[in-house]
């Protein structure tokens, strides 16, 4: 069995808050790959095969209901991928759409990192070491 570490999608149009995002997970020993919309999103998804994508949901162009969607309509090999929103959207109506769209779970913005790798932890099947994962367990 190999023990890799994740790769994570980080997907947001704004590039510092992307940036701070992506240090944050690679100084964790995260493999990161990043995106600034929703169509580069969906793209690195599918070239990229990422484990887990962390994604906003208030974008230009494809916003990340519409990319969650996109994957989950038209992927459906695709669709046991962890997918959680950073979003400053946690009104009900929104996380309401996220759940019936199958997203895992909501991060408010501004990002607590210790909430963030939590939900990393839970969603990777990681206990106290999120910088791996076991291949091939479920």
């Amino acid at each position: 069995m190999t023990v890799m570490a994740a790769k994570i999608l980080c997907i947001e149009d704004e590039a510092l808050i992307r940036q701070l995002v992506v240090e944050e997970l690679n100084d964790e020993g995260y493999e990161t790959i990043e995106a600034a919309n929703g169509y580069e999103g969906l793209k690195a998804i599918l070239q990229q095969d990422p484990d887990l994508v962390l994604c906003d949901v208030s974008m230009p162009g494809m916003d990340g209901f519409e990319m969650l969607e996109m994957l989950r309509t038209h992927h459906p090999d695709r669709d046991g991928l962890p997918v959680i929103f950073m979003t400053g959207l946690v009104d009900g109506a929104s996380k309401s759409e996220g759940r019936r769209l199958g997203v895992d779970s909501y991060l408010a913005k501004p990002i607590d990192y210790d909430v963030l790798h939590a939900a990393l932890a839970r969603l990777l099947g990681c206990d106290e070491d999120p910088e791996q994962i076991d291949e091939g367990e479920d």
